[in-house]
């Protein structure tokens, strides 16, 4: 099965507190939450996050 091929990202990353997150890179990966189903890109960090305000926003809609 392998690990999936990061993607280089030059985005800055910040948390609630206003502080720096660092990133691994990124992967094109379908999202599925509460029935609604989407494709987006996932960030890699060393921290236990799941979801962006990009990713909660197509998920409202």
């Amino acid at each position: 099965m392998g690990s999936p091929v990061l993607e280089s990202t030059n985005i800055v990353v910040k948390n609630a507190s206003g502080e720096h997150m660092k990133i691994y890179g990124k992967l094109k990966c379908k999202i599925k939450m509460k029935g609604v189903e989407t494709e987006g890109y996932a960030y890699v960090t060393p921290y236990n996050s799941l979801i962006g305000l990009n990713g909660y926003e197509r998920m409202k809609r």
